[in-house]
């Protein structure tokens, strides 16, 4: 369904100068408006309008992204569109091409024109919409996986809370106790070193240490040299499996002595 408004006929819509937070608002609110309802909403600010069409979507099963936008003259917005994720189509050109090293990758765009246009009234400063289209031209997302969709992939802040706090000096320390305790490891050389040099790689104690993105690959690079004393290139799939399968033996036994 394509729906417009008049700027007129948005004149007469009401207020709504809330922000739409998804994670914390009940979905059910917008469950319970109508197209026509829709059509009267307005906002105080475009942040406003694009939660709102982003609850929207995570409501019916599909996701939702920032489109085009226009300014006046002195450099304002006062449009915006909002589109389905699944707007656009990919170019001919990328089908038409004989020298195409790999496969074509899966379709995820299908052109779709289900989106939402908003403008800024200028005689009252809110945003209302101007365009509203409903049908989608692909299946939607089930309710119990919309969540995977990549603009609804957020934490809760219980969810964040319970990672900052597990980050913590204290519980990890508690936590490499208990489970050293449970595995037997308190007396084993290699456990005791690594927590040792706990300060180099835990991250309870890297928070507050400027690292410039740089993470260390001496481990990484200590385990392929030690595959590369056993392994050759050529070497067939069944005998490299069975050259993995010494290594992580040999390997073991090392951290076993220790």
């Amino acid at each position: 369904m394509e729906v417009s408004l008049s700027q007129e006929d948005a004149d007469r819509g009401g207020s709504d100068g809330d922000a739409y937070d998804v994670e914390n608002s009940e979905l059910e609110d917008l469950a319970g408006l109508s197209v026509n309802d829709i059509l009267k909403k307005v906002w105080d600010n475009i942040d406003n309008a694009y939660e709102f069409y982003r609850g929207f979507g995570k409501l019916h099963g599909f996701g939702v992204r920032k489109g085009d936008s226009e300014k006046d003259r002195e450099g304002n917005l006062v449009r915006y569109r909002f589109f389905c994720n699944k707007e656009g189509s990919r170019e001919r050109k990328h089908y038409d091409r004989v020298d195409r090293m790999r496969v074509h990758k899966p379709e995820i765009i299908t052109n779709c024109k289900a989106m939402l246009s908003v403008y800024l009234d200028k005689n009252d400063k809110y945003w209302k919409v101007r365009k509203l289209v409903t049908e989608h031209n692909h299946d939607l997302t089930p309710t119990g996986m919309v969540h995977l969709i990549a603009n609804h992939r957020r934490l809760t802040e219980v969810a964040k809370s319970q990672i900052v706090g597990m980050q913590a000096h204290d519980v990890f320390k508690s936590e490499w106790e208990q489970a050293a305790e449970d595995y037997g490891l308190c007396q084993k050389q290699w456990w005791c070193q690594m927590y040792e040099k706990k300060e180099m790689w835990a991250s309870a104690y890297l928070r507050d240490k400027f690292c410039a993105g740089y993470r260390t690959t001496s481990r990484c690079e200590g385990i392929n040299a030690y595959v590369i004393k056993f392994s050759k290139f050529s070497h067939t799939i069944l005998e490299l499996v069975q050259c993995l399968d010494m290594v992580a033996r040999e390997y073991r036994n090392k951290e076993m002595l220790l």
